[in-house]
């Protein structure tokens, strides 16, 4: 007996998702509470009994495209049917994402709410390209979220983008919509919020029911602790009579520190700044005139003022420059002029960041600028201005330097070492273009484990998923060598968790690790790719490979 396919219409491919979704659901030995039928053009559907009127033997009609797939997942979702982090629920979320007719690492509101809860266990990559739509579905997750989406949503809250705007600009109805957020703001991010908005909204919720809780008190101890952390001090004491300064200039050098906090203005300071930065103050006195800039500006400087900063950016903080309105080419390159030959790198990447965040776009003479400077910045450039980057930065790139990027960046970058690379030693190429695995296709992979190249599980766990999933047993055995133990520890995340779930079971016994949802014996692989090279119709969208058991399709046909 055949296998139930669905019919093809002539111009379109949306009726084949029901027959796609039975294989998939069948494979995770999930019939109940679903029906399946039949109808008389072959298509498969999938009913829930629940939502079926009994005293009506007609079944509804099903919704064609992706309105079925959002019907279809909502009634799966909403019913909790696998456990977090269990294999099939990663399956029923890449078919999810496929019969939604996902590409890549974007997702639409709409994605997002037939997602239902598995949009909470949409990886990292997904929260940086869509952050909008998808961080405040993220927000009201159940349960922490994964050590990727922390990271990602980390990224994207600093960086000021939608959908909650700066961190300086927030308001205590902002703090309340982060919910599960709060637990990845850590004290860059913290700094950046007024304090009058942190006080008042640390105030409400820990008199407030919500202190009660269980993941409130640790966030609002830290939110406490972080904000007694400022630096600039209060003013203690009056300016004395005849000490207010009207000009800038080396008269200023004589004030003690706490005369410069009571005495100088900072507007004053901001329309002088060329003369603040030729004035040889000493660093606690700069300290002191940073402190009143802050107290003027307490939402960051003005762009005008940013424009003059020249050598007093040598001074500003990371967190300072997120607050900053940042679209000036000019302004970048200046600051950037200034920078050169000092420790500045964690300022240069919070200004580069801010810049192209902010939707700037930098020319050939800026990306020659910053190959002076270490290259922590790349994961905020495009791929497009990746290509770029001088082939003399490649070598100075560390692992953490690619921890925030996404596919597209990590295959730009992996293509640009592999060319960077070419020409020294076997043993140094290995060495040297193990960072860059995570934009390596399985046929590269391949090739480095025939030069008998191993990696770590940390280097592991940042491969491509489709670069990994067809490798081997004995393949990934090879590449990693003896940290091929650690496949155990790592069995419910990705990209480990995706590749068991294309192994046969026995293949993985063979490890005598204990790792387990592999493909178990009597059960056929179909790769639904392969039907249009028969038919002539449609493409399939969505994972090639699904499983399906030819018992449990005879019964679902059985009752039909």
């Amino acid at each position: 007996m055949a296998l139930p396919t669905a019919q093809h219409s002539l111009g379109s491919c949306e009726p084949a998702t029901h027959g796609r979704l039975l294989l998939l659901l069948l494979s995770l030995g999930w019939l109940q509470p679903l029906r399946t039928q039949v109808t008389e053009m072959g298509q498969a559907v999938l009913l829930d009994p629940g939502l079926v009127n009994t005293s009506n033997s007609t079944s509804p009609a099903p919704t064609p495209g992706s309105q079925a797939c959002a019907r279809l997942f909502s009634h799966i979702t909403k019913a909790n049917v696998f456990p977090p982090r269990a294999s099939e629920r990663r399956r029923l979320l890449l078919a999810t994402l496929a019969c939604q007719g996902v590409r890549g690492s974007r997702v639409l509101k709409e994605d997002v709410r037939a997602l239902g809860a598995l949009a909470c266990d949409l990886p990292g990559r997904f929260v940086v390209h869509s952050a909008p739509v998808l961080l405040p579905r993220l927000a009201g997750c159940p349960g922490p979220l994964d050590q990727g989406q922390q990271e990602a949503a980390r990224v994207v809250l600093q960086g000021g983008g939608p959908p909650y705007g700066p961190p300086s600009r927030w308001s205590v109805s902002t703090l309340d919509a982060l919910q599960g957020l709060l637990a990845v703001l850590d004290q860059p991010i913290i700094q950046d919020i007024p304090k009058d908005v942190l006080a008042a909204w640390l105030l409400r919720h820990s008199r407030g029911p919500s202190w009660r809780r269980p993941e409130l008190p640790a966030t609002l101890m830290r939110l406490r602790r972080d904000t007694q952390e400022r630096t600039c001090p209060q003013k203690q004491k009056p300016c004395p009579p005849g000490r207010k300064p009207q000009v800038v200039d080396e008269n200023l050098i004589f004030y003690e520190e706490w005369e410069l906090e009571a005495c100088v203005d900072g507007a004053l300071l901001s329309t002088h700044m060329e003369l603040v930065n030729a004035i040889p103050f000493t660093y606690q006195q700069i300290h002191t005139l940073k402190c009143r800039l802050d107290q003027t500006y307490p939402q960051g400087y003005p762009e005008s003022l940013v424009q003059r900063l020249g050598y007093f950016f040598r001074y500003v903080s990371p967190e300072d420059i997120h607050k900053w309105n940042l679209t000036s080419l000019e302004t970048v390159k200046a600051l950037l002029n200034v920078s050169k030959g000092q420790k500045m790198d964690k300022q240069v990447t919070a200004l580069i960041a801010h810049y192209v965040l902010g939707g700037g776009q930098l020319d050939q003479d800026t990306m020659g600028s910053l190959a002076g400077f270490h290259p922590s910045y790349l994961c905020f450039l495009s791929a497009e201005q990746l290509h770029s980057v001088p082939s003399r930065v490649m070598w100075a790139i560390r692992p953490q330097d690619l921890d925030s990027c996404g596919p597209r960046q990590l295959h730009v970058l992996y293509s640009k070492a592999c060319v960077t690379f070419r020409n020294i030693s076997q043993p140094e190429y290995l060495g040297r273009i193990r960072a860059f695995l995570g934009g390596a296709p399985m046929e590269d992979l391949r090739t480095l484990i025939l030069q008998n190249m191993t990696i770590d599980m940390a280097t592991f766990k940042k491969l491509r998923v489709e670069a990994v999933v067809g490798l081997t047993v004995s393949e990934v055995q090879k590449l990693l060598g003896p940290h091929v133990r650690d496949l155990k520890a790592e069995e419910e995340d990705s990209p480990v968790q995706d590749w068991i779930s294309q192994q046969r079971q026995e293949d993985l016994d063979r490890l005598g690790l204990g790792l387990q949802g592999g493909i178990p014996n009597g059960y056929l692989v179909l790769d639904l790719r392969s039907r249009e090279a028969f038919s002539g119709a449609c493409p399939l969208h969505g994972p090639g490979l699904l499983l399906a058991s030819i018992p449990a399709v005879l019964l679902a046909l059985t009752l039909s």
